[in-house]
Parts: structure tokens; C-alpha cells; sequence
């Protein structure tokens, strides 16, 4: 295993914040499903928005309340044939499981929208907030404690240093043959993170 691969393990992903789609909650419509059946799933803040699915359940578009506001602003009532496909955004950009969170949370800074749906093999499960995706980058940060990260940073002076791109094996090897506590990883010849001796020892043994 790469070390970059390792670090990526350990990183948050949408899978661990989005919500499923279930019976329980949908989380999706039809594009021919009249407006006024969705005002009351899309007013309940936990369903603030609906994928919009073909029927191979491939997301084609996604529709919020806001999309339902705007529109009464501008024509004053919602007419009883209405269907989801007049107001929804068309072809939404999509996430996910495996993805990220970080990446998801740049996806929807950038478009300035507030839910990603999820698909797996093109077909929707669920869809992530821009809340539950800015919470596990904040959970992924905290987990890297600064205090920690720096002190180690000032005692790696005389410290073995390996690329990311090297394999876990080698940094294994490396700090069994210069006893050192930890090896500096270095990306693009700057310290980026460090791995412990203890850390690298249970990769090891898990590899066995």
C-alpha cells in the first residue's frame, strides 16, 4: 500500500455523512410527479430537496423549496398539473459514496447549491447536505491535532523523511533500521504529515 493510499483510508467520506434514501425517507420523485404532491415532503426542513430520477433511477435532475417559492413569486399559485420537470435543475452535478468529503464540499461551494445527490453505478441512494458534508471535514481536521503535528514537526530535524508515493513496507523498513520513533513524509520535498513506528508496525502485521 502506498503511503498516500494510507492517509486517504483515514480520510471522511460522503459515505459515512449522507443521507439514504429509504422508505422511511424518500429522498426522490419522478420527473411527471405533479408539484403540489411534493409542497409537503420538500416543507419539512430534514427533506429540504428531492432528486428527480428517469426510470433506471438515474438522477436527472433535483428540486428544493426554493425552487417552489420562486416560482409562486413569479406566477402566484401553483397550477394542479404542474410537474416536478417545469421547476427542478436539470443534469445536477452528483457525488459519490466513496468520495470525499472535502470534494463534495467544493462541488457545492462552487455551484452554490446545498445538496449532492448520491448515486452508486448511476443510480441514486441518497443525498449529502453541504452541513453533513462541512461536518466531516470538521471531524477530519480535528482528528490531526495541531499541537501534536507541530511538536512533531520540530523534533524531525535528524528524522528519516520518505515520499508519499513510497509504500508503507518501505517506511516500515525505514524506521526498523534507524530506530527512529517516526519518519517525516514529505510531498513535493515538504513535510505534509508523519507516520509512528507503532503505527507502521500494525500496517505491517496486518499485511502478514
Amino acid at each position: 500500500m502506498k503511503i498516500k493510499d494510507y492517509f486517504a483510508e483515514k480520510r471522511s467520506r460522503v459515505a459515512d455523512w449522507y443521507t439514504q434514501d429509504t422508505s422511511a425517507i424518500p429522498l426522490y420523485c419522478k420527473v411527471t410527479d405533479k408539484v403540489l404532491d411534493m409542497i409537503v415532503t420538500l416543507s419539512d426542513p430534514r427533506e429540504a430537496s428531492l432528486a428527480v430520477v428517469d426510470e433506471n433511477n438515474h438522477v436527472v435532475g433535483i428540486v428544493t423549496g426554493r425552487d417552489i417559492v420562486l416560482y409562486m413569486g413569479t406566477h402566484r399559485v401553483i397550477e394542479e398539473n404542474l410537474t416536478v420537470d417545469a421547476l427542478m435543475t436539470a443534469n445536477p452535478k452528483t457525488g459519490t459514496p466513496e468520495m470525499l468529503c472535502i470534494d463534495a464540499l467544493k462541488i457545492m461551494i462552487e455551484g452554490r447549491f446545498r445538496n449532492l445527490p448520491i448515486e452508486v453505478d448511476g443510480k441514486f441512494v441518497g443525498i449529502l447536505s453541504i452541513l453533513a458534508a462541512a461536518k466531516g471535514r470538521l471531524m477530519e481536521t480535528m482528528a490531526k491535532n495541531t499541537e501534536a503535528y507541530e511538536s512533531l514537526k520540530s523534533l524531525s530535524d535528524g528524522m528519516p523523511e520518505i515520499d508519499i508515493e513510497n509504500t508503507t513496507q518501505d517506511a516500515f523498513k525505514l524506521v526498523s533500521d534507524s530506530k527512529a520513533p517516526f519518519v517525516s513524509v514529505k510531498e513535493n520535498n515538504e513535510i505534509v504529515d508523519f507516520l509512528m513506528d507503532y503505527d507502521l508496525r500494525r500496517i505491517w502485521l496486518k499485511q502478514q
